[in-house]
């Protein structure tokens, strides 16, 4: 839960600051890893009623959580999120 608020948190920093691009990639990721961590949570209860389950719902979007963190990092945009933290 602490990534998620981080996320969102991060996420209004750069809208704030002026940096659409990466508050929108933030956004979008926070969004996705929330999915994410409900679909773990629900995982166990639906076990019975839905015997596939949510569990690999749940490794779906956390590798597309890590896949949009890796090339918000490898494009250089969470640089630019940093850099703020330093001069601003």
């Amino acid at each position: 839960l602490s990534a998620l608020i981080a996320l969102i948190v991060l996420s209004l920093w750069a809208a704030r600051t002026g940096k659409t691009d990466i508050a929108k990639g933030l956004g979008i990721t926070a969004l996705v890893f929330a999915v994410s961590l409900s679909l773990r949570t629900l995982d166990m209860p639906l076990c019975d009623p839905w015997p596939i389950g949510t569990h690999w719902l749940w490794h779906l979007f956390n590798a597309f959580t890590l896949l949009t963190i890796i090339h918000l990092y490898m494009t250089g945009r969470l640089h630019g999120l940093m850099s703020l933290r330093r001069n601003g």
